[in-house]
């Protein structure tokens, strides 16, 4: 995850330098649509297989609970990654400081205030709350800095075959990945060229990680 935002905040601190205004909203939009859809399939098939997961390493159906409780929060937090990385390729390093700061500020206010009145609950709300503000945070900056406008077309869309995915498939939770992705197809949410990037995105990441630990050795 976090390679892959490296390696797109390089590319947009070339883009910023050389002014191609047009190329960076391009690539910020792709940046969020398939940042957006990697994360979905990661938060639905932890969600699904919340329970046996739990089982075969926790040996508890509770953590199951919690694992699927907490599944969702894998797309802000994925999306969180991605917008920051962003945002330092555009310079903007210090704003990104300063709402990590803040919002860890009310996680530790939370905890002190929520975790003795309502226990795991206050944990829960303390840990996805201040997470989710922050990406709102670094969202909205990264619209007003790009002039890239919101996708909301593109949210509802993902949205609806995310849950309609997750509520239909919890007998046969394998098929959630290329069902959702057919899904998107289908609503013509993502394109068969955003699904290419993205895999080639993720080979060039894969590769230069090998190639850096070859380097080490």
């Amino acid at each position: 995850v976090y390679a892959r935002g490296d390696l797109l905040s390089r590319e947009r601190s070339r883009l910023r330098v050389q002014a191609k205004k047009e190329r960076i909203r391009a690539l910020t939009d792709r940046c969020f649509r398939t940042g957006a859809v990697f994360a979905c399939i990661c938060a639905g098939l932890l969600h699904l297989f919340a329970a046996p997961l739990a089982e075969r390493v926790y040996h508890s159906a509770r953590a199951g609970t919690f694992l699927a409780v907490f599944a969702p929060m894998i797309l802000f937090l994925y999306l969180d990654s991605v917008t920051d990385g962003i945002l330092k390729g555009l310079g903007e390093q210090v704003y990104c400081v300063r709402c990590n700061i803040f919002t860890s500020v009310l996680e530790v206010a939370g905890l002190l205030l929520l975790l003795p009145q309502l226990g795991v609950t206050g944990y829960v709300l303390c840990f996805g709350a201040p997470r989710l503000l922050n990406y709102c945070l670094s969202a909205a900056r990264l619209w007003k800095t790009t002039g890239c406008p919101l996708p909301a077309r593109f949210c509802v869309k993902l949205a609806l075959c995310f849950g309609l995915c997750v509520l239909c498939l919890r007998e046969q939770p394998w098929l959630f990945a290329p069902v959702f992705i057919c899904l998107l197809l289908l609503t013509k949410a993502v394109t068969r060229e955003d699904l290419r990037w993205l895999a080639d995105i993720l080979r060039r990441t894969r590769a230069g990680t090998l190639t850096s630990v070859k380097s080490a050795v």
